[in-house]
């Protein structure tokens, strides 16, 4: 008895029309980051860096702002206005932008939190390579094998190649720190230690400006293709070195199709975490305001931050205060309502390094010529992973009973 063929359904228009597009499949990054497994992945990511960041007010008292809060909103600041500076074609912007990103944002985490850097910068990092690296290979495995694996199994493939993850993050700053330390000992040597010498630093100083070029391509090329590191580690079998190779050397043969596959992803992704940050505060100010309605003077204060007018002074004429079980009811709510922010940022999380795998494996099939669907797979004696089985049936290799049913 023989089977009927396999048929697959009818391409739509959209597909027909973007077949041989890359940068259209950048859409499906909001809908594939937003599956349950990478949200789990991810929120366990934004909690562990959030509890290592309110660390540092253990020794940094509570008066200054935690260790992460303020170096990350530095970087985002700082590369803030190195995007306004790409889209106005403003030099002198972008340049003001890597400065800030590359030497005040290092400058006021040293000098501001010089122990914090050390105890918790590291841990911070490792925690997003290894949990970064969870997200972007089962993105990858879902997107070129439409192959699904439950969280624990892909939590477990990060974790088990964390230093070729963390490598592949440190490798470009690692590198042009290495030349920054160097030309720094060299100023102390020829422009400071011996006036003497001064002539011959100067004689040199045209090799200063050659490692000084070397450093600042690799900071730029670095910069533009910081969402690529992870994905180049989990996609590829190699170490960190070629991850990060891999990555520089396509930012750097094709920085324009690298800049359009970076709008696209960055348009999409405002839209999608600003559609999901307004339906949270939205779901939030809904349940409040329905809750508040009837209730009394100090559940209204509760659920809104403010006594009805006519409670706002007690008795004696002072400011009216929450009760301790207002207070607790308060804290309570707080605690619930952290939870949708919580889960905003997971998204935020899991949708850069989403589109982030989607825009290496386009960029891979630009500059190498090998198709997005080809995905390197741990063998038996892998780190993370024996097999890998697609979870359709119909995508199954035959075994020897359908073999020989097409047979007969």
């Amino acid at each position: 008895m023989t089977r009927p063929p396999r048929t697959t359904p009818p391409a739509t228009a959209f597909d027909q029309l973007t077949a041989s597009l890359l940068w259209p499949r950048l859409l499906r990054a909001p809908s594939l980051a937003a599956r349950p497994q990478r949200i789990v992945i991810a929120l366990f990511l934004v909690l562990v860096v959030a509890v290592i960041g309110r660390a540092s007010t253990l020794w940094s008292g509570p008066d200054k702002a935690p260790f992460l809060d303020a170096v990350l909103g530095a970087g985002a600041n700082a590369a803030f206005r190195i995007w306004n500076g790409l889209i106005a074609l403003n030099t002198r912007a972008i340049a003001d932008g890597f400065v800030g990103l590359f030497h005040d944002v290092p400058l006021l985490a040293l000098t501001e939190y010089p122990v914090s850097s050390f105890v918790l910068g590291l841990p911070s990092l490792l925690a997003f390579a290894a949990l970064g690296g969870s997200l972007c290979r089962s993105v990858a495995c879902e997107f070129s094998q439409e192959i699904v694996h439950p969280w624990p199994r892909a939590l477990a493939f990060g974790i088990a190649r964390w230093p070729t993850m963390l490598g592949a993050l440190l490798l470009p700053w690692g590198l042009s720190a290495g030349v920054a330390l160097v030309l720094a000992i060299a100023g102390w040597v020829f422009f400071g230690a011996l006036p003497a010498l001064e002539v011959v630093g100067g004689a040199l100083f045209v090799a200063a400006l050659v490692l000084s070029t070397l450093a600042v391509l690799l900071l730029v090329l670095g910069t533009l293709g910081l969402p690529l590191l992870l994905p180049a580690a989990a996609c590829e079998g190699a170490d960190a070195i070629d991850a990060a190779q891999r990555v520089i050397a396509y930012a750097c043969a094709r920085p324009l199709r690298l800049l359009l596959y970076l709008s696209v992803g960055t348009a999409v992704g405002i839209l999608a975490i600003g559609l999901l940050a307004a339906l949270a505060t939205g779901i939030e100010q809904f349940a409040r305001a329905t809750l508040a309605s009837w209730a009394g003077a100090e559940g209204a204060r509760v659920l809104t931050g403010a006594f009805p007018p006519a409670y706002t002074l007690d008795a004696a004429g002072n400011p009216r205060e929450l009760g301790s079980i207002g207070a607790a009811a308060e804290w309570l709510t707080g605690l619930w309502s952290s939870v949708l922010s919580l889960i905003v940022a997971a998204y935020a999380v899991s949708y850069v390094c989403t589109s982030g795998t989607l825009i290496y494996l386009f960029m891979r099939e630009v500059c190498d010529g090998q198709h997005h669907a080809e995905l390197w797979t741990p063998g038996v004696s892998g780190v993370a992973e024996a097999r890998m089985e697609p979870t359709d049936p119909a995508a199954r290799e035959p075994d020897a009973e359908d073999s020989a049913s097409d047979l007969e």
